[in-house]
């Protein structure tokens, strides 16, 4: 069942519809700075490379709280490289319900603008080496909004220790653009702060 998924997944990144999108590259770095048992510092990097659109890069600190099975972060954002280069206020969460199940979500609301962005991914383990799951981005904005959900899989590089770097690809279907085939890398480290 887990390589029909993966054959059926892989058939759907090749078909004539995604063949013709410039693929995009996500790669993510996310730090959590321990300053206690529940509160951390989180810093982020991500940088969007979209092939024929603008590329740029996102930069997030603040505050995070962390709790069994799941962590909050409020930050602030600040986005380079498009026409408009502004702050946002930025609220990220991840829980893991079960061993199996991980679910993230993240809400921003530019400062110049009246919309907010949000993005939701679901990933369900299907074995220690891949995961298969949906994720949706979407911009809220007055007149049209931009909507986009899809199918991803996933599957950790490595892990060692406090640091784990994982790899996905996402389809998303968009009605009012194209489609978009998204490449992530995303680096996570975990540290202490001394005190």
């Amino acid at each position: 069942m887990r390589k029909q998924l993966l054959i059926v997944f892989v058939g759907l990144l090749l078909s004539p519809s995604a063949s013709g999108q410039s693929p995009q590259v996500r790669p993510v770095v996310h730090v959590q700075a321990d300053l206690s048992e529940h509160w951390f510092l989180p810093v982020w990097s991500v940088t969007n490379v979209r092939g024929k659109l603008p590329d740029n890069t996102n930069l997030f600190a603040g505050l995070g709280y962390r709790q069994g099975a799941w962590w909050v972060e409020v930050m602030v954002q600040r986005q380079w490289g498009t026409s408009r280069n502004e702050w946002m206020p930025d609220i990220r969460v991840q829980a893991r319900p079960s061993s199996k199940l991980s679910v993230f979500g993240e809400w921003a609301y530019p400062i110049s603008q009246k919309a907010h962005y949000n993005m939701v991914i679901v990933d369900y383990h299907i074995s220690s080496r891949w995961g298969v799951g949906v994720e949706t981005e979407n911009l809220h904005r007055p007149g049209r909004d931009l909507l986009g959900a899809g199918p991803r899989i996933s599957f950790p590089v490595f892990r060692v220790s406090q640091s784990s770097l994982n790899f996905a690809v996402g389809y998303q279907v968009r009605p009012r653009e194209k489609d978009v085939v998204r490449f992530y890398l995303v680096f996570n480290h975990r540290m202490e702060l001394k005190r």
